[in-house]
Parts: C-alpha cells; structure tokens; sequence
C-alpha cells in the first residue's frame, strides 16, 4: 500500500469500565424516543431521541465537560452489525437532556445524520463525562417496527501477512489484529493518506463492538507515533465488528471491519 498510515489503537477496558462509556453508581441513564419509554418507531420516520443522566439523590446531571471536542458521543449500531452511525446530539443546559433527531438532516458539524430505515433492534452507546462524577456512560435499545433480516457476521479473513485489507470503493485500507499481554493492539493502513487531520480532538477514532452488541470499546489514536495508551485487560475472545473513522481534506472517513480475537 503506497502513502500508508500506520495508526497503532490500543484498547481501553470493557464498556463497564471503559474510560467514556462507564455505568456510575447511583446513576441513572436514559433514553426516550418522542416522549415514549417504549422506543419503538417506524422506519425513515423522523422521531427525536431524548438522553439523560440521573443522580439517585441529586437529580438530572447538567455539569457536563467536553471529551473529545463533544459533550455527548453517541454510537449507533443495528443488531447485526451491519449499520453504523457515531453522532452527537445536542445539549440543553437547563434540562440536562441531549437530543438527537433520528432520519432527519445532518447536524451542524462533520457528522453523518442517524439513520434507522431498517426493521429491527438498534443499540446505542452513549459516552459523555460530568465535571464531578467523571465519565458516564449508557447502553440503550430501540425497536423499528417490522420484520428483521439479520445479516450474517463473518469474520473478514487476513493474509498470511495477517493483514485484512478490504477495498471500499476507490479506497483502500487494512488492519491487523495483534493481541499482546493485557492489551489488544490494532493497526491500521490507508492507501491514500495525504490530507488526514485530526478529527473529534484525535488522529483517529475505532468502535468496536462484539457480535449480540453486549460488549463495546472506543478506540483513539494518538499523535506522534498514533498509539493509545493501554491500561486493564484486553476484550474476551469473539466476534467483533471494528469501524475505523479519519478525517481526510475536511472529510471522515469510516472503515468497517469484521475480526475475530
């Protein structure tokens, strides 16, 4: 691969314990869509999904600080893996409640809009940090009427080189899975990577969830050398799906994966 770029992503901890997706004590997180604990919506409908934080004692949380250029990150994913959407919906002040509008237009920065125009489950994962709880983080499930059809999760097969390297479209790019010690070590190769730029305060940004959905990681890579810092246990054997997003001449860029540990 010629203009290669080689990003080193290390794994955080599992998402009870990942550094922006961790479940506090005594805290409460939340998700309506229009008004409705339900969650269930029509496909394309165009709905307003409602987030929150509650302390058990305090009430709604409202003292969020950035990570990562954003007050809220939000992961979509439909069941089987096969729709992806990392978003950032917005923040009211006075309530403490972030709200995204689903199948609408984009919103005001580089993001892609959420769209759900497939029947099924939908899992998201929310990560934002509150000035004196730290982080939080919520895992929540919306139902789009209809019936299913889950697509098969198979593993993307790697060269003798142990590198996966898929074509989408003009683009070209490749990852390779190392495990090592207490960690989880992935790098990334992109055939064209004049123009990249940071992108959410990050070189790049990894998503990787297990197949069902029950575990989720975020990944970063750092500056200078493109490597994050690793800490606690790598994720447990399985089947996961990996989406790899850079920022290339004012565009990102997202790179699906499937990769078994």
């Amino acid at each position: 691969m010629r203009n290669a770029i080689l990003c080193a992503l290390l794994i955080a901890p599992a998402a009870a314990r990942a550094d922006h997706a961790r479940p506090r004590p005594g805290v409460r997180a939340w998700l309506d869509v229009e008004g409705s604990w339900l969650n269930r919506m029509d496909a394309g409908a165009e709905r307003t999904w409602t987030i929150g934080f509650e302390d058990a004692k305090t009430g709604p949380i409202k003292d969020f600080v950035p990570i990562h250029d954003k007050l809220l990150h939000l992961i979509l994913v439909s069941e089987d893996l096969s729709r992806f959407a990392h978003v950032h919906p917005v923040f009211d002040p006075e309530t403490g409640r972030f709200t995204l509008t689903v199948n609408g237009t984009a919103g005001p920065d580089d993001r892609p809009p959420a769209e759900l125009l497939e029947p099924g489950t939908w899992l998201a994962f929310a990560e934002a940090q509150s000035a004196a709880k730290g982080p939080l983080g919520g895992r929540f499930s919306a139902r789009v009427r209809g019936k299913a059809r889950r697509a098969p999760l198979v593993a993307d097969a790697p060269a003798a080189s142990g590198w996966i390297e898929k074509s989408y479209g003009v683009e070209r790019a490749a990852v390779r899975v190392e495990p090592a010690k207490g960690m989880l070590h992935l790098a990334f190769k992109l055939d064209d990577a004049k123009g990249l730029e940071p992108w959410l305060g990050m070189e790049g940004h990894g998503i990787l969830v297990s197949e069902g959905g029950e575990r989720f990681y975020h990944l970063h890579a750092m500056s200078g050398d493109l490597t994050f810092m690793v800490h606690d246990e790598a994720p447990a054997p399985g089947l996961y799906k990996l989406w790899i997003q850079l920022k290339r001449r004012g565009e990102v860029l997202t790179f699906p994966f499937t990769v078994r540990l």
